[in-house]
């Protein structure tokens, strides 16, 4: 099942265009903002990426997090071009579980391993619907 190991392999590729188009600020809607109001410091932030900081740990969340809350009305709002680096990391992740399990089902014969793995995915993608209908 060839096609499965070329489907895993392009997932991997869409985590790197992710990961690619993060680093670049693809989507970022405005120009930079100061950091914490450090103006003149040289340190910015992504445009709507700034956030409460973390309750349990008083630390700043990451730079251009966002919560599904945030993510569920960008993508009613049809702002595709903020969305597009998370669909793809999301997407990847799913695809190189779900095809690597698939791999496993048929190329390497392992029904077992294959189908505990496809459960990974399967549960994934779940609960992503499920906190994105409930954001």
């Amino acid at each position: 099942m060839v096609p499965a190991l070329t489907l895993a392999a392009l997932s991997a590729l869409a985590i790197l265009a992710a990961w690619t188009l993060m680093l670049s600020g693809f989507g970022r809607s405005e120009s930079p903002a100061p950091r914490n109001g450090a103006a003149g410091t040289g340190e910015s932030r992504p445009a709507g990426a700034a956030r409460q900081d973390d309750a349990a740990t008083g630390e700043p969340a990451a730079p251009g997090a966002m919560d599904m809350a945030e993510f569920k009305r960008l993508v009613q709002a049809g702002e595709w071009r903020r969305v597009l680096p998370s669909l793809l990391l999301i997407g990847g992740m799913l695809g190189i579980m779900f095809f690597g399990a698939i791999a496993l089902l048929f190329v390497l014969e392992q029904k077992v391993t294959g189908v505990l793995m496809l459960l990974v995915p399967v549960g994934a993608a779940a609960k992503l619907a499920w906190d994105f209908r409930n954001a």
